[in-house]
């Protein structure tokens, strides 16, 4: 199949870049205690060191033709705090930089942190459920994200909730079962809160039987997908499926950073929208539109 020149793809105005994240050492150095099992996500580890400032992100950003980057925070709850002035620090319409906050059931003063993040303009939250701690099936965190839903609806803003899925948590670092956030987790919270947008990370179900992400999670109107890693831990094949079967209106593109770098990931993620047959105007809502009007404060 002869594809389409890439650059001739490239949306008007440029690429977003959907979902980074601004890691400490400390963070990559726990990753890399886990670096054998964690082989199957092939993650950069050679040049993740050199990605963990906004400076480094804004020059990959800039050198690959990325307009915006969205930044995502998440952190135990004595620290979610100090994670979420980080978030708003960054935070800017003007820059091109955005982020969202995050939270948790057992923070005190939760109402009182998630009007701060609405009041910043912020369009939603970030979590990590099985680095959190986080059961998104228990009765509190419904509480946590009724809360949250009501809190930016008073301010005529839909929430995003943008979800980890790292299925394999248990069994790299331990984590309780009960946290891991699986397709059918995805699944039963796009039914629970249909006025929330769900976005589940990397294609729904990051190192998932692709039977499981086919089976447990059908498309749902207010569900989203981000393509971030998917591209390493599926084949080909499959994650043209996953494309074909939820839209081009219903995925957002997104890379890992700093896990993943701008320069490769945007050539592979547009020759895999050739492959599916998305056409320039579904190439745009992937690469920029859906993320641009959903994630962003001018959007």
């Amino acid at each position: 199949m002869e594809t389409t020149p890439l650059m001739d793809r490239w949306p008007e105005g440029g690429v977003i870049d959907a979902h980074c994240h601004l890691f400490s050492p400390a963070v990559i150095d726990n990753v890399e205690r886990h670096r054998e099992p964690l082989g199957a996500l092939f993650l950069d580890f050679g040049r993740v060191r050199q990605r963990l400032t906004p400076e480094s992100l804004l020059e990959s950003a800039t050198g690959a033709g990325v307009a915006r980057c969205l930044l995502l925070f998440t952190a135990d709850s004595p620290r979610i705090p100090a994670a979420n002035t980080r978030a708003l620090e960054l935070h800017n319409d003007e820059s091109p930089l955005s982020a969202l906050g995050t939270a948790h059931p057992d923070l005190d003063g939760l109402e009182v942190e998630l009007e701060r993040l609405a009041a910043a303009g912020t369009r939603g939250l970030k979590f990590s459920s099985f680095s959190q701690a986080i059961d998104f099936t228990d009765g509190r965190t419904f509480a946590m994200l009724e809360m949250a839903q009501s809190v930016w609806q008073a301010r005529r803003m839909t929430l995003a909730v943008v979800l980890d899925t790292f299925v394999r948590a248990d069994r790299v670092f331990g984590t309780d079962p009960r946290f891991l956030t699986r397709p059918g987790v995805l699944r039963d919270l796009a039914k629970r809160f249909p006025a929330i947008t769900l976005i589940g990370a990397h294609m729904g179900g990051l190192a998932a039987d692709f039977e499981e992400l086919t089976n447990d999670l059908p498309p749902a109107e207010n569900l989203y997908l981000d393509t971030s890693n998917a591209a390493h831990t599926l084949s080909d094949e499959q994650f043209v499926k996953l494309l074909q079967n939820h839209g081009s209106h219903r995925i957002i593109f997104g890379t890992d950073w700093p896990w993943f770098g701008h320069g490769e990931e945007i050539p592979k993620i547009l020759e895999l929208l050739d492959r599916a047959g998305f056409d320039e105007n579904e190439v745009r809502l992937v690469m920029r539109d859906n993320a641009e009007r959903l994630l962003f404060p001018s959007g």
